[in-house]
């Protein structure tokens, strides 16, 4: 069936496309706009935060990068995050603390809103990951959260005379 064949009125694009319910629909772009960044960035040569073996440890969040989304903030390592539906990449690092793993917890609530991939760092340098969507109904309170199986830091200084970064958060509106 050729698109004149097509009840549809209206024209295709490079921004335009047809759906299957036969409308002509503008391609979103959630990715390109609507971001929020933030990381733990310490001075050249310093360590990140010590990580406490067997409970879930907030990882410090203490740069903004970059700020798009109207309602979030963070204060002490913790997001408020608004309403709505969004996609989550996050990762932190590690250093000689065996298997973990990161969360994003909503502390206001009490619930998990996203487990990490399990991880390994037992005699090394280790990298904790997690992606996903997630959707808040209010203005809540989030974390992310490190959970180890031995005691140490939450990553070692490169020292390279440029900042040094442990955790990175990226939350986009979808």
């Amino acid at each position: 069936v050729g698109i004149d064949e097509l009840s549809a009125t209206g024209t295709a694009s490079a921004s335009v496309f047809l759906r299957g319910d036969n409308t002509w629909a503008e391609a979103g772009d959630n990715f390109g706009s609507a971001l929020f960044q933030v990381r733990d960035e310490q001075t050249s040569g310093t360590a990140a935060q010590s990580l406490s073996s067997g409970s879930w440890t907030k990882r410090d969040l203490n740069t903004v990068k970059t700020n798009e989304i109207t309602g979030v903030s963070v204060s002490s390592s913790t997001m408020t995050i608004p309403a709505g539906s969004f996609w989550a990449a996050c990762t932190a690092n590690t250093e000689q603390v065996g298997l973990n793993k990161i969360r994003l917890q909503n502390t206001t609530d009490g619930t998990t809103l996203i487990v990490g991939m399990n991880a390994s760092a037992g005699t090394g340098i280790g990298q904790a990951v997690l992606y996903g969507r997630f959707t808040l109904s209010g203005s809540k309170s989030i974390e992310l959260q490190h959970y180890v199986q031995t005691t140490n830091p939450g990553g070692a200084a490169v020292s390279a005379s440029v900042v040094e970064v442990y955790s990175d958060v990226r939350i986009w509106k979808i």
